[in-house]
């Protein structure tokens, strides 16, 4: 009986994409900006991959997890808060002034913890540490240096080459933007910020530019005014146009995203990728993004959590639980309530055992295939303390 549960129908989706376009190995990509300590919600991006990935190795496919770090993305903004890479929680003002770096790659600042050799390379370590810890392994790679080694070459030609077609689809998506705007970004070699190129070279690999700053997040940074040109190598495509040739680079068949890609950048990738890089988009998956005690993670609320903070309240497969369940709608992580949480994975686990029934046959297949998903499971049901008995318990060990 073919299983309804959402990942294996993406998986199967997968095998049809992969055996109808013949010998494409089957390459599913997430991917994440380190702009700072990135929370639960953006953890959707990884899982979202992770669950379709198991259930193509359980068929026998060798298939691939890619993940990217967008590493080269300019400094938006500095966050409240900050994690260290224990995790703790940090108040940014009593760090290091990063302020001077608005508009910088994020590859080439410095860490404001001062533990790492920069931004990126810090709040990726905290990113994957917390992955791993929930028993994902995915493929990691630094956009930052696919660049180095010329990986965007030719789709950073494209857009040179197809610079009429380019400044169609980037006016009929950006209304602020002309015709005549190229999607791609210099790295200046005097201040070390991102701005706009007004010139490219195809046979020098070059682009020009005059430093003029960048608008980021409503604000502009100031550039510096150099005049000159940098290779290809020292420059970033714009992020409309970067999306769809990463498919490009990693012949990726499928990626999960939220809805806010769904209404923006998805419409404009696929263009993209037909027009321009000539090649056909990944198939998609389109989630919803979940509250936390009913509201939005927020830095100013000081309701923002990371994979470290989850696992000191629930264990890794409790925590992996929450995300089998009905990604298409939007769900509340009532913190207040976790114990509720715990009692649907044990009620799931003791189901998935044959130790309790579940009447509805499509339920309890939908109940064991959730808990299959969330962990290896063992062989015979792990022994477990009841969680609001341990929780009392911590409670009066501390008092």
């Amino acid at each position: 009986m073919e299983s309804m549960f959402w990942a294996d129908q993406i998986a199967a989706q997968i095998i049809e994409r992969a055996e109808r376009e013949k010998n494409k190995h089957p390459n599913i990509k997430c991917q994440q900006t380190p702009s700072g300590s990135k929370h639960i919600g953006n953890l959707n991006d990884v899982v979202r991959c992770y669950f379709p990935y198991k259930a193509l190795l359980e068929k026998g496919v060798q298939a691939t997890f890619v993940h990217t770090t967008d590493d080269r993305d300019p400094l938006k903004d500095v966050p409240a808060r900050l994690a260290d890479l224990d995790g703790n929680w940090h108040d940014s003002t009593q760090l290091v002034d990063m302020k001077p770096y608005l508009g910088m790659p994020l590859c080439r600042i410095p860490d404001p913890f001062g533990c790492c050799s920069s931004w990126s390379q810090h709040f990726t370590t905290v990113w994957m540490n917390g992955v791993h810890a929930l028993g994902m392994e995915p493929v990691l790679y630094s956009v930052n240096e696919l660049y180095k080694q010329g990986k965007l070459d030719p789709y950073i030609a494209l857009v040179f080459k197809k610079a009429a077609t380019v400044g169609k689809i980037v006016a009929k998506f950006q209304q602020t933007k002309s015709e005549t705007y190229i999607p791609f970004d210099a790295i200046c070699p005097q201040c070390g910020s991102l701005t706009n190129i007004d010139g490219f070279d195809l046979m020098k690999k070059t682009v020009s530019f005059v430093c003029k700053g960048k608008s980021i997040k409503q604000k502009k940074t100031v550039g510096c005014g150099f005049r000159g040109e940098v290779p290809w190598s020292e420059g970033k495509l714009q992020w409309r146009f970067e999306w769809p040739a990463l498919w490009g680079v990693f012949n990726t068949i499928y990626e999960p995203f939220g809805k806010d890609h769904a209404e923006g950048s998805w419409p404009a990738g696929q263009e993209i990728a037909r027009q321009i890089f000539e090649i056909e988009p990944p198939i998609p998956y389109v989630y919803e993004f979940f509250l936390v005690n009913g509201e939005k993670m927020s830095a100013s609320k000081g309701n923002v959590y990371i994979v470290q903070d989850m696992l000191k309240i629930v264990e890794p497969e409790v925590f992996m639980f929450f995300y089998t369940k009905r990604p298409g709608k939007q769900r509340d992580l009532d913190l207040k309530n976790i114990h509720l949480l715990v009692d649907q994975f044990e009620h799931a686990e003791r189901v998935f055992y044959n130790i309790e029934e579940e009447k509805n046959a499509a339920e309890a297949a939908n109940l064991k295939r959730s808990y299959e998903m969330s962990w290896d499971t063992p062989k015979k049901m792990p022994l477990r303390v009841p969680y609001q008995f341990a929780a009392y318990i911590a409670q009066v060990a501390k008092s």
